[in-house]
C-alpha cells in the first residue's frame, strides 16, 4: 500500500516511477527490487546458424499523484449569531488526484483550531465540519481518519475531489486568529 499526502497549509505530492532493466543470461545482474531481464542464444533449426532472442521486462510499479489547488483557506472574520452560528466555505478544498491502481482519499486532523495570539485559546475541532459533493457534514475529530472518497484507476485524466467546509462559532469561543491543518492521504493498492 502506497501512500500520498497534502496538507492543507502545505503540499506534499508524492509519485514514483516503474524501473526498466535488462542483463545477460548467467551472468547477469540482479536491479534493485531483484528483477532482471535475460538474452539467451539458442540454436537454429536451418543449417546451424545461430538466432538470438531478447527477453525484455518492465515493471511498472504502482503510482500515484495528489495535488491541493488551494494549499489555504479562511473564514474570514466570523461572529456568533451569523447564519445560526455557522459559516460555510463550499469548495474550500478541491483535491486533483491520479492512480494506476485503486485509490481511497482520507482527511485528518491532529489538534484543535487554536489561536495565533494566544495557544490557550482554542475552538474544539468538533466545531469544524467537512463534507464532499456526495454527502452530508461530518464533525472532525481528532487523529482520526476519515475516508472522503475512493475509485479505481484514473487513467491519463485526474480524478478531481471537492471538500466544503463549514465552522460552527460560539458565544463561549473568545475572539483570536484561529489555524488549523488538514491533512489529506491518498492511498494506493499494490497489484
Amino acid at each position: 500500500m502506497r501512500r500520498c499526502r497534502a496538507l492543507l497549509l502545505v503540499l506534499l505530492a508524492g509519485f514514483v516511477l516503474g524501473r526498466w532493466s535488462a542483463g545477460l543470461a548467467g551472468g547477469g545482474q540482479s536491479t534493485p527490487g531483484g528483477q532482471s531481464g535475460l538474452l539467451l542464444a539458442a540454436p537454429s533449426a536451418d543449417n546451424g546458424a545461430r538466432s538470438r532472442i531478447l527477453n525484455v521486462q518492465a515493471v511498472n510499479s504502482a503510482s500515484a499523484e495528489l495535488y491541493l489547488t488551494n494549499p489555504f483557506v479562511s473564514f474570514g472574520r466570523v461572529q456568533p449569531g451569523d447564519g445560526d452560528g455557522y459559516h460555510e466555505l463550499p469548495q474550500a478544498s478541491r483535491l486533483i488526484l491520479r492512480s494506476n491502481t485503486p485509490w481511497r482519499l482520507y482527511a485528518r486532523v491532529e489538534s484543535d483550531l487554536v489561536a495565533a495570539e494566544d495557544l490557550t485559546r482554542v475552538i474544539p475541532i468538533q466545531q469544524l465540519e467537512f463534507r464532499t459533493p456526495s454527502g452530508s457534514y461530518t464533525q472532525f475529530v481528532k487523529g482520526k481518519r476519515f475516508l472522503i472518497a475512493s475509485g479505481g484507476p484514473t487513467g491519463a485524466t485526474p480524478a478531481s475531489v471537492d471538500v466544503d467546509l463549514r465552522l460552527r462559532v460560539t458565544w463561549e469561543d473568545l475572539p483570536g486568529s484561529y489555524q488549523v491543518r488538514i491533512l489529506y492521504e491518498l492511498e494506493t493498492e499494490d497489484e
